[in-house]
C-alpha cells in the first residue's frame, strides 16, 4: 500500500478540479467557442499532467496562475445585459468594502484592548472575513480580467482560513458560553461595591472604638498615676516627718494610720488592676467554699464603716427571714464585689446612707441576690451605658469630685458573671442609686435555712473567737527572707506574738538550717520560705527539703498572686501559700494553723529524719 506524502495529495487534488473545470465544456453562459475552443487541448493537456504527476500539474497551475488566455472575461460569456451585470459588479465590491472594514475593525480591537479574553478568534475571523471580501472583490473584477485560477485559489484560502476558525470557535465556545452578562457583571458590581461600603463602614467604626480605647486607657493611665501618687504623697509625706521626728506625740498614732490606711488603698489598687487583666485573660479561676453569708456581709460593714462615719453615713445591713446557714462559693470574689460597690456607694454619698439587702432567691436556681442601695448624687441616664465598661467613668472631668481608676464596676460584673450571676443598676439623679447582683450558690452539706437572727448571732460568736490575738508563744520558726526591711519586719511581727524566730538569708541557708533542726531533734514548727533568693531560690530550697524526707510544714512567701504560681508552689512541696505584701493577720492564722500540734509530730518525723540519716 503506497503512502501518499502532503504535497502529491494537494497537487492531485488541485489536478482533479481543473481537469473536471476542462472537460465540463464550455459555460452554459458561454456562447459556442467563446473561449472553449482551448479548453479540450487544455484538459487533455491537464490529464497528461496528471498522468505524469501531480507535481507537473501543480507547476503548470502556478505558471498560469495570472495567465488569462484560456478564459473569456465575464462580459463575454453568456447574454449579460448592463444591469444584470452592473448588479453583480456593484454589489461584490460594496460586500468587499465592508468585509475590509470589518477586518480592518476586529484587528484594531485586537491591537487596542490586549486583554480581550480570546485574541486568537478575533484574528482568525479578521483573517476570514478579509478573505471573503477579496473573493467578492475578485468576482467584481473576473468581469474584465478572467483570472479564475487565482479566484480559486483565494477561494480555497479561504476554505481553510473558515475550517481553522470552525475549530477554533469549538474549543472556546464552551468557555464564551460562561461569560457573564451586562446584567450580571452589574448586579456583581454592585454587590461588590456594597461589601465594599460595609467594610469601610466596619473599619470606620474600628478605627473610632480604637480611638475611643486609647482615649479611655490614656484617660486610665492619668487616673492611675493620680491614683498612685496621691496616696504615695501621704505615705512619703508621713513617713519623712516621722524619721524627722516632726510629728506630735498625740499625732503619731494618726500618721501611722494614714500611711497604713493609703497602702491598704494601694494594694486594692494593684489587684484590682491583676485581677481585670487576669479575667480578661481568661485566667482568673473560681475557688468555693462552705461560708455563713451574715457573717460576709459583716465583716464588709466592718471593713467599711469608719468611711461612713466620717462623712455622717449610716451603714446597715439587712437580711432576708430565712437564708441558708453556710453555702458555697468564692468569698474572696464575693467580698471583692461587695467592697467595691459598698465603697463607691459611700463615696457617692454626702448625706443619707447605705444599706445592704441580703436574699435568697427560691423561684430558680439556687442563688443569693444583693442589693446595695444609697442616697447618693445618683448617676445620669446617659452615662448607665458605659457603667461597666473597663476604664469608663461617670465623670471625667478635670474638676469630679471623686477620682478613681474606672476598673472597679468592670470588674464588678466579670466577678459576677463568673459567680454564675450578673450585676445590673438603677439611679435616680441626685436622689440615689441601686446597684443588685445575683450569684450561683449551693448549701454546704445541705444544712437547712434559718432565720436570719440566727445566723447574724452566729456571725457574731464566729468574730469574737476570731478577734483573740493568734497565740505563737513557744513556736520556733524559720524565716527565710533576703530582704533585710521584710526581714526585720515579719521577724518583729512574729515575736511580738511570742515565737522565736531564726533567719536566713538564701535558700541554701534554709536548706541547712532546717535540716540541722530536724537532726538535732528539734524541728521548726513551721518553715516561712520566700520564693526569691540569691544562692538558691525558694522552690529549690523545699524540693531539696522534700528530697532529703523533710516532713515540717513550709509555707511559701511569694509577690505571685496567679493560680498557677500556686499550683507550681504546692507541687515543688510547699504546704500554704501567702502573697505579698504580707498581712499580718492573715500570716499569723496560717502559721497557727499549721504550727497547732505539729511540735510533737515535728520531734517523730525529726527522729525519724535523723535515724534515716545514721
Amino acid at each position: 500500500m503506497k503512502v501518499w506524502s502532503a504535497q502529491p495529495a494537494w497537487a492531485a487534488l488541485l489536478a482533479l478540479v481543473m481537469t473536471a473545470a476542462a472537460y465540463a465544456g464550455p459555460s452554459a453562459e458561454c456562447p459556442a467557442g467563446a473561449g472553449a475552443g482551448d479548453a479540450g487541448p487544455a484538459g487533455a493537456a491537464a490529464m497528461a499532467d496528471v498522468g505524469g504527476g501531480g507535481g507537473s500539474a501543480l507547476g503548470v497551475f502556478a505558471s498560469k496562475l495570472l495567465d488569462t488566455s484560456d478564459f473569456p472575461p465575464r462580459w463575454q460569456c453568456g447574454n449579460w445585459t448592463a444591469l444584470n451585470g452592473w448588479l453583480h459588479i456593484v454589489s461584490d465590491i460594496a460586500i468587499w468594502v465592508s468585509y475590509l472594514t470589518i477586518s480592518a475593525a476586529l484587528i484594531v480591537l485586537v491591537m487596542r484592548r490586549r486583554d480581550f479574553p480570546v485574541p486568537r478568534i478575533l484574528w482568525l475571523f479578521a483573517s476570514f472575513v478579509l478573505l471573503c471580501g477579496l473573493t467578492h472583490g475578485m468576482e467584481a473584477v473576473i468581469f474584465w480580467w478572467p483570472a479564475y485560477r487565482l479566484a480559486g485559489l483565494l477561494k480555497f484560502v479561504t476554505a481553510v482560513v473558515s475550517l481553522v476558525t470552525v475549530v477554533a470557535l469549538a474549543q472556546v465556545l464552551p468557555r464564551l458560553l460562561h461569560f457573564r452578562s451586562p446584567e450580571e457583571l452589574e448586579h456583581e458590581v454592585e454587590t461588590r461595591t456594597a461589601e465594599l461600603r460595609k467594610t469601610n463602614e466596619a473599619l470606620e467604626a474600628a478605627r473610632v472604638d480604637a480611638e475611643g480605647a486609647t482615649q479611655a486607657k490614656s484617660q486610665f493611665l492619668a487616673n492611675v498615676s493620680h491614683e498612685l501618687r496621691t496616696p504615695m504623697t501621704a505615705i512619703l509625706g508621713y513617713s519623712e516627718m516621722l524619721l524627722r521626728d516632726e510629728v506630735a506625740a498625740d499625732q503619731k498614732h494618726n500618721a501611722v494610720a494614714t500611711i497604713d490606711r493609703n497602702g491598704r488603698y494601694l494594694l486594692q489598687l494593684l489587684n484590682d488592676i491583676l485581677d481585670l487583666s487576669k479575667v480578661e485573660a481568661g485566667k482568673l479561676t473560681i475557688d468555693a467554699a462552705p461560708f455563713n453569708p451574715v457573717e460576709l456581709v459583716e465583716d464588709v460593714l466592718t471593713l467599711l464603716r469608719s468611711r461612713a462615719n466620717e462623712k455622717g453615713l449610716t451603714l446597715r445591713a439587712e437580711f432576708s427571714e430565712q437564708l441558708p446557714r453556710r453555702v458555697m462559693s468564692d468569698t474572696t470574689r464575693l467580698r471583692q464585689v461587695l467592697v467595691n460597690l459598698v465603697g463607691n456607694a459611700i463615696k457617692f454619698t454626702d448625706k443619707g446612707g447605705v444599706t445592704i439587702r441580703v436574699r435568697t432567691i427560691v423561684d430558680g436556681p439556687n442563688a443569693l441576690e444583693f442589693e446595695i442601695q444609697d442616697t447618693g448624687i445618683g448617676i445620669r441616664p446617659s452615662a448607665l451605658r458605659e457603667l461597666f465598661q473597663p476604664f469608663s467613668q461617670v465623670d471625667t472631668s478635670s474638676t469630679r469630685r471623686s477620682v478613681g481608676t474606672g476598673l472597679g464596676l468592670a470588674l464588678c460584673r466579670r466577678l459576677c458573671r463568673m459567680l454564675g450571676g450578673d450585676i445590673h443598676v438603677e439611679s435616680i439623679p441626685n436622689h440615689g442609686s441601686v446597684f443588685r447582683f445575683q450569684i450561683t450558690t449551693t448549701a454546704a452539706n445541705q444544712e437547712p435555712l434559718v432565720t436570719a437572727t440566727g445566723l447574724q448571732d452566729e456571725s457574731r460568736e464566729a468574730r469574737d473567737g476570731s478577734s483573740n490575738p493568734t497565740r505563737l508563744a513557744g513556736m520556733r520558726l524559720l524565716l527565710a527572707e533576703d530582704n533585710p526591711d521584710l526581714q526585720a519586719l515579719i521577724a518583729a511581727m512574729l515575736r511580738k506574738q511570742g515565737a522565736e524566730v531564726d533567719l536566713a538569708d538564701n535558700g541554701q541557708l534554709a536548706v541547712e538550717s532546717a535540716w540541722e533542726a530536724a537532726e538535732a531533734n528539734k524541728p521548726y514548727q513551721v518553715v516561712l520560705m520566700d520564693m526569691q533568693m540569691p544562692i538558691m531560690d525558694g522552690v529549690d530550697a523545699t524540693r531539696t527539703l522534700r528530697a532529703r524526707g523533710y516532713r515540717g510544714p513550709i509555707v511559701a512567701l511569694t509577690a505571685a498572686a496567679y493560680q498557677a504560681d500556686r499550683e507550681k508552689l504546692i507541687e515543688a512541696g510547699c504546704d500554704d501559700v501567702e502573697t505579698k505584701p504580707v498581712q499580718r493577720g492573715r500570716l499569723l492564722v496560717a502559721i497557727e494553723r499549721w504550727g497547732e500540734g505539729v511540735s510533737d509530730k515535728s520531734e517523730a518525723a525529726g527522729r525519724e529524719t535523723a535515724a534515716g540519716r545514721h
